[in-house]
């Protein structure tokens, strides 16, 4: 009998474990999906979907302000446009792989991830694009005889085409982060804390390059 108790036992606890397992994967495949719908809108620089991805606190943008620019009213269309095709080339080099992911408890999975961007320097970028303007000038001379605004707006839509070409010519740079996501009435969220210190570092050095 008391064998018998023991087996039924041993087979419990097993299940039980199997069972633990089971839950903890599922949580760590989700909280994955997560992370990928996160950082596949920061590639896609898609700020509304980054946003939403994140749990609540105090650094909403993780330090991608484009706020003051997509509002600014002072500020032709043409600028505008311009700038935000900037930025979407620039997100566009973002790469990403998943990694290892490790579950701490059943709210909380840390997924290790691979992040690779354009290694870009701001004093290189902004010389190219000079460059691209004073050639543009040179061979149209009649830029001159245009309206103050109107040569602003040719001038950044040239610079806009030089800065998306210099991309395309730099290489990559990699690194290695470990993103916190929290379970958020039944969703998995980024979060928005100083867990993702690393996150949001990485994101201000890619976006301060701009």
């Amino acid at each position: 009998m008391k064998k018998n108790m023991s087996k039924g036992f041993v087979w419990a606890a097993v299940l039980a474990v199997a069972l633990l397992f089971a839950g903890c994967s599922d949580g760590t495949k989700e909280a994955e999906n997560a992370a990928k719908a996160y950082l596949t809108a920061v590639s896609g620089f898609n700020l509304d979907v980054m946003e939403a991805c994140l749990s609540e606190g105090e650094n909403e943008d993780f330090g991608i302000d484009t706020t003051v620019i997509a509002k600014d009213h002072e500020q032709t269309d043409t600028y505008k446009k311009a700038v935000e095709s900037m930025f979407k080339a620039l997100s566009g080099t973002v790469e990403y792989s998943i990694g290892q992911s490790e579950q701490r408890d059943k709210n909380t999975v840390v997924v290790n991830t691979e992040i690779r961007h354009a290694d870009v320097n701001k004093e290189a970028v902004d010389q190219f694009m000079q460059q691209k303007m004073d050639e543009y000038a040179d061979a149209h001379p009649e830029l001159s005889q245009k309206t103050e605004i109107e040569q602003s707006d040719v001038g950044i839509t040239v610079m806009a085409d030089a800065y998306k070409t210099f991309l395309q010519t730099q290489n990559k740079i990699s690194s290695e982060v470990a993103i916190t996501l929290v379970r958020v009435r039944d969703q998995w969220k980024i979060l928005n804390g100083e867990e993702n210190r690393e996150l949001k570092n990485l994101l201000t050095e890619i976006f301060g390059t701009f």
